[in-house]
């Protein structure tokens, strides 16, 4: 699992809390171990959930999260979620900004065409 992926799942959560039934439809190539070592419970990783079900790893591991599981964030989660969201604000407002600087160097192109234009103009009127 990449560090993408982890910042994607981060960002699922809503508030605190995020159904296994959201993260399966919008995940589906993130497997139950993967959820599990974010978890905690098959590395020494940083938790960055825990689940709502007490199911033993070696349950879950052989049958699966259920549906109606439900992950809850640790304090390293929300940290993380946190950061993510910050990154991604400053990445949509970088964004933002590029996009509104490609536009004012067109209008300045423009500014400057319409000036040749002018003093073209005028140099024949004159």
């Amino acid at each position: 699992m990449t560090q993408n992926d982890v910042k994607k799942l981060i960002l699922l959560f809503d508030g605190n809390k995020l159904p296994y039934s959201k993260l399966h439809q919008t995940m589906p190539c993130i497997s139950d171990d993967d959820v599990l070592s974010l978890m905690g419970r098959l590395s020494s990783n940083t938790r960055l959930f825990t689940v709502s079900s007490n199911a033993a790893t070696d349950d879950i591991r052989r049958h699966g999260f259920k549906p109606g599981d439900v992950f809850t964030l640790t304090e390293e989660g929300e940290e993380l979620l946190h950061i993510v969201q910050k990154d991604k604000h400053l990445t949509d407002l970088a964004e933002q900004s590029l996009s509104e600087a490609k536009k004012a160097t067109l209008y300045a192109q423009l500014a400057v065409l319409l000036s040749v234009v002018s003093i073209a103009i005028s140099v024949l009127m004159g």
